[in-house]
């Protein structure tokens, strides 16, 4: 295995240690995603005809590998993200080492997809400082998740109805519980993350013909928003059999990130696969 393989696994497997150890977040998940297709991006790209830095180049990757470092501790105080110190923070400082990292390597190639990560990080607060009209934005998205959600409740024999944007029906127990569908519910996020993946993915890869880019584009929207839609009625259905506690708490925090990280191995799987097919059907 080569270096930059090496360092790849290093730093997959240290922001997993992070993702374990620290309390669960929907944006440290889709970090992981991004570093698995930057990885991705970078390993393919390192097989290429290798074209080394100057040392000028050498000294100005390293220089802004260290400025992210710092940024890394200094954008809480900046005012850019937000405290305590976080998964988002850490791939921050992932991120600029590994700049660092290859520029003493020297590839040429890889150090603009390097970046992915820290530009990631930046669209994720800039999109948080833009929540709350986006919430607003967002709002007729829900109904069609409160609709789906009741109709496959209903086809599960469970007594669900609607009130506004609210999903309401009885435990087994006969209480009345109401799960409400907020902007977070829609998927958006999901959505957003997968989107950008891919816009990242399919670029570097675009030999892809276009026709299995469009397919892929479209199955990957519709088990986005179908996972999610999963993650909801999951919620739910733990609400019924076990009420308002501890355990439909559990499967709401957890559940979602689970689930979509499932489908995001299962597709880009799926997706590596057939590009692999495609050139080897080339050469």
């Amino acid at each position: 295995m080569d270096k930059i393989k090496v360092w790849l696994v290093f730093v997959t497997l240290s922001l997993l240690a992070w993702l374990f150890i620290q309390p669960p977040s929907l944006t440290g998940h889709l970090l992981i995603l991004i570093w698995l297709a930057t990885a991705a991006i970078v390993i393919h790209l390192s097989k290429a005809k290798k074209r080394k830095l100057s040392k000028n180049e050498k000294i100005i990757a390293v220089f802004f590998g260290i400025l992210i470092c710092i940024f890394s501790f200094a954008n809480i105080q900046l005012g850019v993200g937000n405290p305590p110190y976080s998964i988002d923070d850490f791939s921050i400082l992932i991120s600029g080492l590994t700049l660092i990292f290859l520029a003493f390597v020297g590839h040429r190639e890889v150090i603009i997809p390097s970046l992915i990560p820290f530009f990631s990080f930046l669209f994720f607060h800039l999109y948080d400082k833009l929540r709350d009209w986006m919430a607003v934005a967002g709002a007729p998205l829900e109904m069609p998740v409160v609709m789906i959600t009741v109709f496959i409740l209903k086809l599960m024999g469970i007594g669900a109805y609607s009130v506004d944007n609210v999903v309401m029906f009885a435990t087994k127990t006969g209480e009345i519980l109401d799960v409400t569908i907020v902007f977070d519910c829609t998927g958006v996020e999901s959505m957003g993350a997968y989107l950008l993946t891919v816009a990242v993915v399919f670029y570097y890869f675009r030999k892809m013909p276009r026709d299995k880019n469009i397919m892929f584009l479209l199955l990957g929207m519709m088990g986005t928003y179908l996972a999610n839609i999963t993650r909801v009625v999951a919620i739910c259905l733990t609400g019924y059999y076990e009420g308002q506690g501890a355990a439909t708490e559990t499967v709401h925090v957890h559940l979602g990130w689970i689930i979509f990280a499932v489908w995001m191995l299962i597709y880009w799987s799926a997706f590596f696969l057939t590009y692999r097919k495609f050139e080897k059907s080339v050469k």
